[in-house]
């Protein structure tokens, strides 16, 4: 468990005793480790070893994606797997801001060159992002600096009066767009303009949600205006996915200040609109990924994973993991295909968890949205299995899921009806182009049914 700094300082003492020696401080907004609780006092991890702060002053923070990192290294390697032997693709200077995408043991998975990466987290201070929208310059004159720390370097300033839009609160800093690049201004000259809706993180954005959280029957999902099914393919299956969720998806698109078109169009390349089984509704869509299961349980049991899975197709001398996916029972059975089936994806998946629960869940894509389990922190589970169970139970959570998972380069990509790049981020580098046209062709579908919205 983590932990976000309330105070201003916090005192780090070496037992949990206020007659305890001092060792250092920590600053607001900091997130620790929580190691333990005795009685008022939290140990945390301190310097590769253990220490003690005020629980007063330290609260729990569940939710991985209102996280950012600060690089505390002079300069730290990014690679293109998590672990030492994954290949080196950047690296990134001292004070840094990163966006954390997810966790894996001993490496946090960022935001790098519009893709995922990977750093070691022992050189990443981890900080709460509290989102705002606007804000009003105080300053006469306010520098604007490429890095959190009055040692960045000044890129520009900004006019007393300046309004400018507040992506995150960082500390005591300010993260805001500045001329196109990510830029910081000290928040001690800039006053709050209000709550208004933005594409700020997914635990503030989806405040629509809330009752549908822990109620999912008090969200309406069908829109008022339903569309005739008729006309081409793509016409009749974004007229399925409008009629059925329609209401919900211009509510949220509203809120991210996407246009619903676009919603539509990613669900139905994802999973034709569909998220259940259309002859079996307890049974959502599902995609058992082989050489993702490989990655989370595989590797461990070789021999075992070697005789019911195959992976892998090599092209252009390049081994594409996501093709050739073939599984068998047993050592009696002859090789089958599985992918385009239902009946036997989850076949194939309820073999899994019998070998390893979290491993079979961690390794699939769900509903809807076909968002993978390994994202289940990214949405704010607790566990892969509140997830499965969640996205299972109603389709409002698959749909809350996509929005969920959207970061804020895939909300502007989608903003900017660039869906090539947004497919580079959500469905991986390699096949944006053809993902991107998919989501297009849908779109484009959509639009000529010529709706108006409010």
């Amino acid at each position: 468990m983590r932990g976000k700094v309330t105070a201003n300082r916090l005192n780090i003492r070496s037992r949990p005793s206020m007659e305890s020696n001092t060792l250092g401080q920590l600053v607001g907004d900091v997130i620790v480790n929580i190691l333990g609780h005795h009685n008022r006092w939290y140990e945390i991890e301190h310097q590769g070893g253990s220490a003690f702060v005020a629980d007063a002053f330290l609260q729990p923070v569940i939710n991985l994606k209102s996280l950012k990192g600060r690089v505390k290294a002079e300069v730290l390697k990014v690679r293109a797997e998590p672990g030492l032997a994954g290949k080196v693709i950047g690296s990134l200077p001292e004070n840094t801001m990163v966006n954390i995408l997810a966790e894996h043991p001993d490496w946090l998975e960022i935001d790098f060159n519009n893709a995922s990466a990977y750093v070691y987290s022992k050189y990443i201070e981890l900080l709460e992002a509290g989102r705002s929208n606007q804000g009003r310059i105080s300053a006469d004159l306010l520098n604007v600096r490429r890095t959190p720390s009055t040692k960045g370097e000044i890129i520009g300033v900004l006019d007393e009066g300046q309004i400018v839009e507040l992506r995150s609160h960082i500390g005591n800093w300010y993260e805001i767009s500045f001329n196109g690049d990510v830029a910081y201004i000290y928040d001690q000259y800039v006053i709050e303009a209000g709550d208004i809706a933005d594409t700020r993180s997914a635990s503030a954005r989806i405040v629509i949600a809330d009752d549908a959280d822990t109620d999912p029957g008090s969200a309406q999902l069908a829109p008022e205006e339903k569309l005739e099914v008729t006309g081409s393919t793509a016409r009749r299956k974004v007229a399925r996915t409008w009629n059925k969720f329609g209401n919900l998806l211009n509510t949220l698109s509203d809120h991210y200040r996407i246009e619903p078109a676009c919603a539509v169009a990613v669900l139905c390349v994802e999973s034709a609109g569909k998220g259940f089984e259309k002859d079996n509704r307890d049974r959502m869509i599902v995609r058992f990924e082989n050489h993702k299961f490989w990655k989370y349980w595989g590797k461990q049991h070789a021999l075992e994973f070697n005789s019911h899975f195959k992976y892998g197709v090599r092209k252009d001398g390049k081994l594409k993991s996501w093709l050739g996916h073939q599984w068998r029972a047993n050592d009696a059975e002859e090789w089958q295909d599985f992918h385009g089936s239902q009946e036997r994806e989850w076949q194939v998946l309820e073999f899994a968890r019998n070998l390893d629960d979290s491993a079979a869940l961690l390794s699939i894509s769900m509903g809807a949205p076909q968002i993978m389990g390994f994202h289940y922190q990214r949405l704010g589970y607790s566990s892969v299995q509140d997830m499965f169970d969640a996205f299972s139970r109603d389709i409002r959570f698959q749909i809350m899921g996509f929005f969920e998972f959207l970061d804020p380069r895939m909300v502007k990509a989608l903003q900017d009806l660039d869906f090539s790049r947004f497919a580079a981020s959500y469905n991986g580098t390699g096949q944006e182009k053809k993902y991107g046209g998919w989501i297009q062709d849908n779109y484009d579908a959509f639009k000529s049914f010529n709706l108006q919205f409010a």
